[in-house]
């Protein structure tokens, strides 16, 4: 088994790593003024920075959350040969992600629940895996799950733009085939996806970084944990949220961002964005706010 991320009343929740990548802070954030890092870098986590230089970490990674008998996975990162020349770091890879998989005691057939936060190809690539020639559900007796605003929003956008591939042609080779297969829900943004009485885990529309974009809310015995997906992509937004990454509507990207600092704040929830290596909680400091890390 691989280490438990955290335990949330009757909820498990692991960590499934793909990859972290170090880039250039003005190469994700095109406004942030050069020096930024350096700057700031006392506030930021050790393991969002890279050590003597001012590069930053994003990890792209699944969340395996086990609850009420069920086996939840949340996001599939880039996946493996896909055909991605506009990106080339994520074009046809090779990564062990079904052996980390299995590293928490999980096959892919015993996966329940895939819920897509969105459709973007970073979050999408495991939905599916090459057989034979051809895109296949890696997990067939799982419902996968996604807002029916985003997959409308996207439905939209392919119908309008035929010609070209559809988000780095993730839409073609990580979507469709769930679609064909009958295995994909478009379910409110509201849904609930598992709840027992000691624990209730449901979506949440968080719009901005795309229109359909939801965070899953997860709250057992006073205490609530929030995977935030991508309204924050790294611990610097907490304390400079004016700064957003690959946002389709940046205004209201910013808003939802704002709003998620501010209730995590106010109320204690830990926070577990898509993209860092921990979980963790938000202080007023100095006044703005900072993220600490959740010590396990």
């Amino acid at each position: 088994m691989s280490p438990m991320l955290l335990k949330l009343g009757n909820l498990e929740v692991y960590r499934v790593p793909e990859v972290t990548v170090a880039y250039a802070p003005t190469f994700l954030f095109k406004a942030l003024p050069q020096g930024f890092i350096d700057s700031h870098r006392d506030a930021l986590p050790d393991w969002s920075v890279e050590r003597g230089s001012e590069r930053i970490y994003l990890s792209f990674q699944s969340f395996l959350v086990r609850h009420a008998g069920r086996t939840i996975l949340v996001d599939t990162c880039n996946g493996n040969h896909k055909d991605r020349p506009g990106m080339p770091r994520w074009h046809q890879t090779e990564f062990p992600y079904l052996q980390r998989l299995a590293d928490a005691g999980v096959t892919p057939a015993q996966v329940d629940i895939v819920l897509c936060s969105h459709l973007h190809a970073d979050h999408v690539g495991w939905n599916t895996r090459l057989e034979n020639g051809r895109w296949v559900p890696t997990f067939p007796n799982a419902r996968y799950l996604v807002s029916d605003i985003e997959l409308a929003h996207w439905q939209d956008q392919g119908a309008q733009n035929a010609s070209r591939p559809l988000n780095h042609g993730s839409y073609q080779d990580s979507v469709l085939p769930i679609l064909e297969a009958g295995l994909l829900d478009a379910v409110s943004a509201d849904h609930t996806v598992s709840r027992d009485v000691d624990a209730h885990l449901s979506l949440e529309l968080a719009p901005g970084h795309t229109p359909g974009h939801v965070h899953l809310v997860m709250r057992s015995r006073g205490h609530q944990l929030i995977y935030a997906a991508d309204t924050i992509h790294h611990p610097l937004q907490v304390a400079h949220p004016q700064y957003g990454l690959t946002d389709g509507d940046a205004v209201l990207a910013e808003q939802t961002r704002r709003e998620l600092i501010a209730r995590c704040a106010a109320s204690g929830a830990t926070l577990l964005p898509a993209h860092f290596e921990h979980a963790g909680t938000i202080h007023h400091h100095q006044g703005g706010a900072v993220f600490r890390t959740l010590d396990l």
